[in-house]
């Protein structure tokens, strides 16, 4: 059924019969793809409920977040009242899961991306109120976005609508306390975050070890925290689901704890590069034993020179200036980390040898 007009908007994908995913179009306006979400023809026809409808969605024309699909409006087009989005640009979270376990590092990635939404959602007062797998997309480029965000009132008239045809799909991600009459608050999402979360994590494939190629398991500690979040998260009591963003820190600590590389100490590097300790102490002696022969030399030079002549009395107001120095050729080594060596070695022994020869 591609190439149908809603109005400006051509149709470009069609959702499978049954499902609650947005329609794929094409803006022919301002030629740019969009997400077209139909209102139930019921719920259209219905005067007081379409106009409840519109309201909410100049609610959620105002939440802004990088991580919100954005809504643009809702309009009419083609016979149909529809609510248009921003369009898809990879693929959601429900399919994803249907295919094969994520990476764990795209499921903690996408959990958190949920969890700031939803907590960025209740400082606005703005609820979803059916949070599903399919409103979390993953996008070509790696970022996640969330949608459906203060729809409330569609989203319930597109599931009524999917419950005559059948069991909604949406009904595992709904709290005990939910009733068809009830308009769902702030703590229906907080209970739909912790399913999702439990089943992104908890089917996720585990990091495998860098060295062996093995699955690494979940960190006991951290992973405990997590799991005991996520229970409160689920509690039958409304009032016993804490705000989302404390899940936060549990699933921070599990990706660091997870996936960070194991780091040897470092042992006093230069340049980037670790040394052992034989080829520190060989350096050592190198720089040791030019330093001996540097002082050998100038000894010897100082000891066959020829006394100086008495100097010659400076006219009265003339300063005079006596001049000592060392001048040491330069050197390259060929290693950072080895000149860094030669140098601390060779400074020490040279100083020292020069201050013996002047006494």
């Amino acid at each position: 059924m591609t190439g149908r007009d809603f109005g400006r908007y051509r149709l470009t994908a069609w959702a499978e019969e049954g499902t609650h995913e947005v329609l794929q179009a094409e803006d022919t306006l301002l030629e740019r793809r969009v997400g077209l979400l139909l209102v139930p023809e019921a719920a259209a026809a219905d005067p007081a409920r379409s106009s409840k409808i519109r309201q909410e969605v100049e609610g959620a024309v105002s939440f802004v977040h990088p991580e919100v699909a954005s809504v643009y409006g809702v309009e009419e087009g083609g016979g149909r009242l529809f609510v248009t989005l921003e369009g898809p640009k990879g693929r959601n979270l429900a399919r994803l899961l249907a295919e094969r376990a994520l990476p764990l590092e795209t499921a903690l990635a996408m959990a958190m991306s949920l969890v700031d939404v939803v907590a960025a959602a209740k400082e606005e007062g703005v609820v979803h109120g059916s949070l599903h797998p399919a409103d979390l997309l993953l996008h070509d480029d790696g970022t996640v976005a969330v949608g459906g965000f203060g729809l409330r009132e569609l989203r319930r008239a597109v599931e009524e609508e999917e419950s005559r045809a059948g069991e909604s799909p949406w009904t595992a991600y709904r709290p005990p306390e939910a009733a068809p009459e009830l308009l769902p608050d702030h703590r229906a999402d907080l209970f739909a975050v912790g399913r999702i979360v439990r089943e992104m994590v908890a089917g996720a494939e585990a990091p495998r070890d860098p060295a062996t190629g093995q699955a690494r398991g979940l960190p006991a500690e951290a992973a405990g925290e997590l799991e005991a979040a996520l229970d409160r998260l689920l509690s039958d009591d409304p009032a016993q689901r804490p705000p989302a963003i404390e899940l936060r820190p549990r699933l921070e600590r599990l990706q660091r704890e997870l996936l960070r590389k194991p780091e040897p100490e470092p042992e006093e590097t230069a340049g980037g590069r670790r040394l052992d300790a034989p080829a520190r102490w060989g350096l050592v002696a190198v720089g040791v034993l030019l330093a001996a022969l540097i002082g050998w030399a100038v000894w010897r030079g100082l000891a066959r020179a020829p006394e100086p002549a008495e100097p010659t009395a400076a006219a009265p107001g003339t300063a005079v200036i006596e001049l000592v120095g060392v001048a040491v050729m330069p050197f390259a080594a060929g290693d950072e980390e080895a000149e860094a060596f030669l140098a601390e070695g060779f400074g020490r022994e040279v100083t020292r040898l020069l201050e013996r020869n002047r006494r």
